[in-house]
């Protein structure tokens, strides 16, 4: 696959200038987390206008998406703070995966890097009590097979589903070049995948997600931040889905967002009036 690959792009993309790979906007994000990342506060909260609002929370303001809602806590407290009969069409969650890269890191460093999950303790997150009998799972996972093979076989049978598909996200360059090379198992890849998962009769009322399918975006210069799956997922999900997203960093309209860094990209500072 990796030679395939490499091909391809670089053949569609030969005359392409090189980036910097968003350095400026990558130092400033890494200045931004380092300000917010010691916020340990639990509070929630909702905009149930049809349009967007800003709202002044612990003497900072942030802009709030319309039809949104959302709690910043522990992803483990999130179903006492919801109605007990509260399930979601999809569920999109991208977790803090063991890596020990990032434990390297935070040895060196103590504010760098994030903390990290084991596979038993994301087994435990109440997913499967959340999500409608029809519901589909969206998890973000990387490119470790063990990490893989426990979502398969520990994960998803622990929330009372089952594996369906992965797709996979090609991270580009604005230029349209891979942000590094397709290479063999364990080094960096310039791909992420996307794991779904459903109860097992979820084929019967709607269509499940293909397998391997790609995604090709550039990558924000933001670390580990994901590109919303909103407009992808649309042909998979009922009309007007009731939407969840777990380990949240921003905000989408329509959704419910639930993590203990859930507002860092509202911020107002991060935007610029137009």
């Amino acid at each position: 696959m990796s030679d395939k690959m490499n091909n391809i792009f670089s053949n569609n993309f030969e005359s392409c200038e090189k980036e910097d790979n968003n350095l400026s906007a990558r130092l400033v994000s890494k200045s931004h987390f380092e300000t917010i990342g010691k916020n340990t506060s639990t509070f929630s909260g909702r905009n149930e206008n049809d349009f967007s609002i800003v709202v002044e929370i612990f003497n900072e303001k942030y802009l709030i998406p319309a039809k949104s809602k959302f709690y910043c806590c522990n992803v483990f407290d999130l179903r006492s703070k919801l109605h007990d009969d509260a399930k979601f069409d999809v569920i999109v969650l991208d977790p803090p995966w063991w890596n020990k890269y990032i434990r390297r890191k935070r040895k060196k460093v103590e504010k760098e890097g994030y903390k990290m999950m084991f596979n038993d303790d994301i087994s435990k997150i109440p997913v499967g009590d959340l999500l409608q009998n029809n519901g589909l799972v969206a998890m973000w996972c990387t490119n470790s097979a063990n990490h893989l093979k426990s979502v398969k076989e520990e994960i998803f049978p622990s929330w009372g589903i089952s594996y369906l598909s992965s797709w996979f996200w090609v991270k580009v360059t604005r230029g349209g070049e891979t942000v590094c090379q397709f290479s063999q198992p364990s080094k960096k890849q310039p791909y992420e995948r996307i794991v779904f998962g459903s109860v097992a009769d979820r084929h019967q009322s709607l269509p499940s997600p293909e397998d391997n399918k790609l995604i090709i975006s550039v990558p924000s210069a933001v670390h580990s931040h994901k590109p919303p799956l909103v407009d992808v997922l649309s042909n998979y999900l009922p009309v007007s889905p009731v939407c969840l997203e777990l380990f949240a960093r921003y905000l989408l309209p329509s959704w419910t967002s639930c993590g203990d860094q859930v507002l860092s990209l509202q911020s107002l500072n991060l935007y610029e009036a137009c």
